[in-house]
């Protein structure tokens, strides 16, 4: 079954197309009576191909020339239409002479890198487009249908449902894609490296996704206004992610960022930044360089900032530090309320004593966990190690290290229960001689 894009467009017509204007200008007021082998005057206007035969012999259309053409004369004096109107509005009457005065073309001819409307569905079957827009970029129309393809959507009914898109000059400008809000069932978890073509793109509303990265191309949105990609699951972002100069609002909350990469400071248009619940430890060098309002709220009262519920204890810049958001989160209903995250510091007990640890697991954080958590471990000989996780019944679901030799020293391995379900769970170390289990909790 194919899975349908549903796109509400507001595109610029540049050129008059005839089957989905003109036609349905005759259907409407002429037809009744020019149709079949009794058409009146023995025009037919039921179809481009009897139009353009004329009557009796006679064209009724000299193509590039409205004023010239008998039917343009007919209509516009106001003898036809007859029966079942017998007045036509001159707002028709003038697209009929543009249309004619473009060649009285059967369809219209895209400029080059876009695609007529009613060769989408061949082109790009996973794509329907249901307005009266004309041409579209391709490269948007490929990026649309790559999104479906690399998710595995192409047979489950309303698994990619966009919501609300807009189109200008037949570029894609805003774009809400996967489970944000509309109740689909099954999110996006990958975006193509052709995420790179829509360089028009003003909007992008990614929220609510089980998104691990973006691909290098994504650096290449550099006409992005707003980016909303939180309740994902990054860890980073690209190394040119500061491509993004025209970035007004960015919010990457509830994500597992650890760092930002250095180009991040390129943002100069950012007004609004959200970085809470992530996993970020530390801050790129010269971050107070971003032109922000560190701690004020707008007039709906959304901070300008906020960075609450991440790691950061230590080298925290001024900005930061200062800031009364620092400890500013946002609920997860649509950022409704403010709330209050503490920054977790635990991660700094690793600097204790190795002389005082025993082997097995040291700590798991966070625990509980959404959807990844971090698992310290020692090892006080070398020797073979395993680690394991299995579920409340005792199933084996997951192998984390398996006999593995390793030698002394206190280590730190991450596990992503994105695949499981809610629940307890146990991770198992053993070694040569004995085992160990700690227990924990996925929350989702």
């Amino acid at each position: 079954m194919k899975t349908f894009i549903y796109l509400l467009i507001f595109n610029f017509i540049m050129s008059i197309d005839y089957n989905t204007q003109i036609q349905p200008i005759f259907d409407a007021n002429c037809t009744s009576c020019h149709i079949g082998n009794f058409a009146s005057g023995d025009l037919q206007l039921d179809t481009y191909e009897n139009l353009m035969n004329g009557a009796d012999g006679e064209m009724v259309i000299v193509p590039g020339d409205h004023q010239n053409s008998i039917l343009w004369q007919v209509i516009d004096s106001g003898e036809m239409p007859g029966y079942p109107n017998d007045d036509l509005d001159q707002s028709l009457i003038n697209m009929i002479a543009t249309w004619i005065d473009e060649g009285a073309l059967n369809s219209v001819n895209c400029d080059d890198g876009f695609t007529y409307y009613q060769d989408i569905e061949t082109l790009y079957p996973n794509v329907t487009i249901q307005d009266d827009g004309t041409c579209f970029k391709s490269s948007d129309l490929q990026t649309l249908n790559d999104i479906i393809e690399i998710n595995d959507f192409d047979n489950s009914m309303n698994a990619f449902e966009l919501g609300t898109q807009t189109w200008n000059d037949g570029r894609l400008r805003f774009l809400v894609a996967g489970y944000y809000f509309s109740g689909v069932e099954i999110p996006i978890h990958t975006l193509p490296e052709s995420i790179g073509n829509l360089d028009d793109l003003r909007k992008l509303y990614l929220e609510e996704n089980n998104i691990t990265s973006l691909p290098d191309s994504f650096s290449n949105l550099t006409a992005l206004v707003q980016l909303y990609i939180s309740f994902n699951q990054l860890t980073e972002l690209p190394e040119n992610f500061g491509n993004l100069d025209n970035l007004y609002i960015l919010d990457l909350g509830y994500n597992s960022i650890n760092n930002l990469p250095d180009s991040f400071l390129d943002l100069s248009s950012l007004t609004y930044l959200w970085l809470f619940n992530n996993e970020l430890s530390s801050l790129p060098e010269n971050f107070c360089s971003l032109d922000l309002n560190w701690s004020d709220d707008d007039y709906f009262g959304y901070p300008y900032f906020a960075i609450g519920g991440n790691m950061l204890c230590e080298d925290i810049p001024d900005c930061v530090e200062n800031s009364e958001h620092f400890e500013i989160s946002l609920d997860t209903y649509y950022y409704s309320v403010q709330i209050t995250e503490e920054q977790d510091c635990s991660w700094l007990n690793n600097s204790i004593e190795i002389g005082n640890l025993e082997f097995g697991i040291e700590k798991v954080y966070p625990n509980p966990f959404n959807p990844s958590t971090n698992i310290d471990f020692y090892v006080n000989q070398s020797d073979d190690i395993w680690i394991s996780v299995y579920d409340i019944k005792g199933n084996l679901i997951s192998e984390l290290i398996n006999k593995q030799r390793m030698n002394p020293g206190l280590y730190t391995i991450k596990w992503n229960g994105e695949n499981f379900s809610s629940g307890i769970y146990f991770v198992k170390i053993s070694n040569s001689m004995k085992s160990k289990n700690q227990k924990i909790i996925l929350q989702k």
